[in-house]
């Protein structure tokens, strides 16, 4: 009895396969993006945008803050410890807190422009935490901002700064969008399982509330955390090899503040936040502090020039900080916000 001989595959119903393979991986890539769209740019998303984006979360609580209030503390992540409500016992001053993960100098620009010519915020005082990479020359802008067009909208200075029409639509395809969508995904089910992350203020502040359990049931490591995260962050975060001067651009935003600042009677205090001592000492034997000193000098420069106040508090010795009370190697917990807040708002 003859068999007929199998056919082999062909190079031509090799590439179908893999085209129709591709095909039905970009689709679940566009489908997902388009789902969840995490930076609010296509107008499709399914979830929450306030759950899901940060900066959309903070402009969503600052517009139902009423009344608008008299000080704003803005920065980043480093600066979400930071209680507006310490702030007014010290000040009198309604204040809220909009701090956003990542800020550099275009955020704070866009943020207080946003409170003043959006919402006509009677703001007399501004309180900043500046990350020296606030003025690092390659760090991008935080995306979050860039597709977000009520901040995108001052980033007047560098075309970086606002997304065209283009790359709007190849995000579509792309994996690190993908990558936000999951991350999106996961953390609103956490957050409708209870397990949120941060509880958020009608004023801004918000708490790692997952750490303030885990510290309160004594099973938060911080010196495992230390030891994992510390030195890495020089290139992970840092990026210290580019980090060679100030970027002229992102000077310009902070100066073009500063002007606003002076011209409607703002009272500026800024001040570099610290690290935890473990990274001070990492960041000081790999000398970010060359870098460090410049960014210093610049601020209290165009700080005290301004009639604004500045404090370097790099090192938490400089405010009577515990290192203790630290989430990792740059957050702190609202304990030695208040210590810093103390000190900056009360010393002469």
């Amino acid at each position: 009895m003859s068999t007929s001989p199998q056919k082999k595959p062909t190079f031509i119903s090799f590439v179908k396969n893999l085209l129709i393979t591709v095909g039905c991986v970009l689709a679940f890539v566009v489908g997902l993006n388009l789902l969840v769209d995490p930076f609010a740019i296509y107008g499709t998303g399914i979830l929450p945008r306030a759950e899901v984006n940060y900066y959309q979360k903070n402009l969503e609580l600052f517009e139902n803050y009423n009344p608008k209030p008299e000080c704003l503390i803005i920065g980043s992540s480093r600066v979400f410890a930071f209680d507006p409500d310490v702030v007014e016992g010290l000040t009198g001053l309604r204040t809220f807190n909009f701090a956003v993960p990542g800020a550099h100098t275009e955020t704070f620009y866009s943020i207080l422009r946003l409170a003043l010519e959006d919402y006509n915020s009677p703001i007399r005082a501004l309180i900043i935490g500046v990350d020296p990479e606030s003025f690092h020359p390659t760090i991008p802008i935080q995306s979050e901002a860039r597709y977000i067009g009520e901040y995108a909208k001052y980033f007047i200075h560098d075309e970086a700064g606002k997304a065209s029409v283009f790359e709007k639509f190849g995000l579509l395809f792309s994996l690190d969008q993908l990558d936000v969508s999951f991350g999106s995904v996961r953390n609103y089910l956490k957050n409708r399982a209870g397990m949120n992350k941060m509880e958020y203020f009608p004023n801004g502040y918000s708490v790692f509330v997952q750490r303030e359990q885990e510290i309160a049931s004594g099973t938060f490591n911080l010196q495992e955390r230390m030891d994992q995260r510390v030195r890495k962050y020089p290139d992970r975060s840092l990026f210290l090899s580019e980090f060679t001067g100030l970027s002229d651009v992102r000077k310009q935003y902070w100066e073009d503040m500063l002007a606003i600042c002076r011209e409607k009677g703002i009272k500026v205090y800024a001040f570099l936040p610290p690290t935890h001592p473990k990274l001070y000492q990492i960041l000081e034997s790999v000398g970010a502090f060359n870098i460090f000193g410049d960014v210093s000098d610049y601020l209290r420069s165009s700080v005290v020039g301004s009639g604004g106040i500045f404090r370097d508090y790099t090192n938490i010795e400089s405010f009577n900080g515990n290192p203790d009370d630290f989430y990792d190697e740059i957050h702190m917990r609202p304990q030695n916000g208040e210590l810093l807040l103390r000190d900056l708002l009360l010393t002469p």
